[in-house]
């Protein structure tokens, strides 16, 4: 088996508040696989385009630390393929679909830089979908 991922955010951050802010972000991801068992082989691709904001609000901060508890809404659209060989006989499949999600995070910011968000996200709209439970760490750039 083999597996091949990656997904990005690129967002922006505006000020509605003291304590407050928004940040709305494009997102996209995309995962190729392939699985070999015995003498079938299974290609797996999708892509996922997205868009979502987030709003957040610090509830603590020093100058080295900040809570930063937030809310996020999504709505992306993914597409999918596979395609099987056994024995010499192929199949092919492709699929989309359009979804929602509503993730809740408490952001742990370090030294106004670094920030590591456990999060939930449950999904909006999706049967038979479970909740996502994960973490990210993100980078700052820029000023300060």
């Amino acid at each position: 088996m083999t597996d091949l991922g990656f997904s990005g955010s690129v967002g922006y951050q505006v000020r509605l508040g003291a304590r407050v802010q928004l940040c709305p972000k494009l997102n996209a991801s995309h995962t190729d696989m392939t699985y070999n068992f015995g003498r079938t082989h299974v290609d797996y691709g999708s892509n996922t385009m997205g868009i979502s904001s987030a709003l957040g609000a610090a509830v603590w901060s020093s100058p080295r630390f900040a809570l930063v508890p937030s809310a996020e809404l999504g709505y992306a659209v993914t597409s999918a393929h596979v395609q099987q060989a056994t024995g010499g006989i192929e199949h092919e499949a492709q699929a989309s679909r359009r979804s929602g999600a509503l993730s809740l995070s408490s952001g742990l910011i370090f030294g106004k830089v670094v920030t590591v968000s456990p999060f939930v996200s449950i999904p909006l709209g999706v049967r038979g979908v479970g909740n996502v439970y994960g973490g990210s760490i993100a980078i700052s750039f820029g000023p300060r």
